[in-house]
């Protein structure tokens, strides 16, 4: 059985990626339009893509396609493919102090998934406002129309100074239930300053992993450096004591 997701892209292109019914068969994307190319993938690289969609592999080729068609994924799924095959720039380019060298790219082989690219100043602006005001991840990501893992990537940069984010299949408790002793690891690990990829080795952990439980649970606060840097702001409303002790009727 064979599972096939296609999608037009802007400006016309179509795109396509079949799965087979296990992910340890691989999947096979197609490039329409001018290019016409095809791209194989295996089951390291089937898992890392429904995990930067914040869906979890062990679920098999035909729940995470539905997962994908329900959620909406299926342009960031492309979007993501594109760039890493292909170099298309999503994002605005980086200034010349912030800029990348791209990583090279030789036709007919699979390089390791790329880094994010940087968001644009007004994008990132809005992405930590938008986390300042409480929004939860999913939210964030749907707003910006980024998939799950690329913003809590963007926000473990930002807030940890990790830009090695990465979501690792083989570790040990790789999308795992949390247990309240690891809960009380990672409390400890926090107040002790250490990045998400410095705590995931202890933890048994991917560093995504680590990243995502932080920023939804523990609500770490922004450096001021980058609130300055990219001018965050948000509407807060002074608390009065009027009314604050009275009890209900």
């Amino acid at each position: 059985m064979r599972i096939e997701v296609s999608m037009d892209m802007p400006g016309g292109i179509p795109s396509r990626i079949r799965f087979s019914d296990d992910f340890a068969k691989g999947a096979t994307l197609q490039c329409g339009g001018d290019r016409k190319c095809t791209h194989l993938l295996d089951t390291q690289q089937c898992c890392e893509l429904m995990s930067r969609l914040g869906i979890s592999p062990g679920e098999g080729p035909l729940v995470a396609v539905r997962a994908i068609v329900n959620q909406q994924l299926a342009s960031n799924m492309f979007d993501g493919l594109r760039l890493h095959y292909h170099h298309q720039e999503l994002f605005q380019a980086p200034s010349e102090d912030e800029s990348e060298e791209d990583e090279s790219f030789t036709e007919g082989c699979i390089p390791p998934p790329p880094k994010p690219r940087r968001l644009s100043k007004a994008a990132t602006r809005e992405l930590l406002e938008l986390y300042a005001m409480g929004w939860d991840i999913s939210l964030i990501a749907s707003h910006l129309h980024l998939s799950p893992p690329r913003v809590v990537r963007h926000l473990a940069a930002l807030i940890f100074d990790d830009v090695e984010v990465a979501s690792d299949v083989g570790a040990p408790r790789h999308q795992k239930t949390w247990k309240l002793e690891e809960i009380l690891t990672l409390r400890q690990l926090i107040k002790l300053g250490r990045t998400p990829s410095e705590m995931a080795p202890p933890l048994g952990r991917d560093p995504l992993g680590v990243a995502f439980k932080i920023l939804e649970n523990f609500s770490p606060a922004i450096p001021r450096e980058v609130v300055k840097k990219f001018g965050v702001t948000t509407s807060v409303v002074p608390i009065v004591d009027e009314g604050l002790d009275s009890t209900s009727p």
